[in-house]
């Protein structure tokens, strides 16, 4: 694998949400970053860019796993933030504004202000009730699949669907790249924050961030994320959410914008945004 792209390195002087839209289009060579990528401007949680992240994510994932690399989690990282860094039990790493890794006993939650939830999967958390709960390395990250606002890790037993909001990217690193450029360079000198971080024998799967604000979710099935339907793998489903929009509409009409209408229904626009919804009316 050729980690001198000639292509890749100038990611670094582009925006996160333009880099992954240069990777969906040209990217048919998998890559792993070989560069710290700066989150100059927000990577919109729309569908374009969450292909773009899931294909990326994906296919390194694949060419890692062809080349005989296991995926064994040994560790949950995360960077603090300034709440977090300034309790008196924080860690000496979070202090200093390094990376630091999360245990059995990290209660660690990030998400919307109205909606926080666990970074480290609660099946695994030592509590009053689980004294001596299974290790991290029970999982093993088998698959990575994508909707149009989300990545979901496979870890066999659980399931991890990450939605990036509003700052959040992915990255692959080698281990020797997360040692060098990542673990030991304060989020200040590196201008992004690493949102969480799964670190494997080999490589670390990454999702930088600006602001941390990010929605983790661990579920012991897919069914439990709630995805809506997809017109390409659940046609009749999709079909079925439009019909009973329109007879709703035809019932009670609404004066509102259709571009507003459109994102608003989130069930059957999943992933259209304040940017798609403008390049759908141009292609209209």
């Amino acid at each position: 694998m050729n980690n001198e792209n000639p292509s890749a390195y100038r990611l670094r002087d582009l925006d996160v949400s333009c880099a992954q839209r240069w990777y969906l289009c040209h990217g048919h060579e998998t890559w792993f970053s070989s560069r710290v990528v700066p989150l100059h401007l927000p990577a919109m949680p729309e569908a374009l860019e969450c292909e773009a992240a899931g294909q990326q994510a994906e296919k390194s994932f694949n060419a890692a796993q062809d080349t005989g690399h296991q995926f064994v989690l040994q560790k949950i990282a995360v960077d603090a933030t300034k709440a977090e860094a300034a309790r008196r039990d924080a860690s000496q790493e979070a202090k200093e504004g390094l990376v630091y890794d999360l245990d059995a006993t990290s209660t660690v939650k990030r998400g919307q202000n109205y909606h926080q939830t666990d970074v480290y999967p609660p099946t695994l958390r030592a509590t009053a009730d689980n004294l001596y709960p299974s290790p991290l390395s029970t999982l093993v990250l088998e698959k990575i699949t994508y909707t149009n606002r989300a990545m979901i890790l496979h870890f066999g037993t659980l399931f991890f669907m990450l939605q990036y909001l509003t700052h959040t990217s992915v990255q692959f690193y080698s281990r020797t790249q997360w040692e060098r450029s990542i673990r030991n360079v304060n989020k200040e000198v590196r201008n992004f924050c690493i949102g969480v971080a799964f670190i494997f024998e080999s490589h670390v799967l990454a999702f930088p961030s600006r602001d941390l604000v990010f929605q983790p979710t661990w579920a012991t099935s897919l069914s439990g994320f709630n995805i809506p339907p997809s017109i390409y793998t659940s046609t009749n489903d999709y079909l079925g959410l439009v019909a009973n929009w329109i007879e709703e509409l035809l019932t009670k009409p609404n004066h509102n914008r259709a571009c507003d209408a459109i994102r608003a229904i989130t069930t059957i626009f999943y992933g259209i945004g304040v940017y798609t919804v403008m390049e759908l009316f141009f292609i209209a």
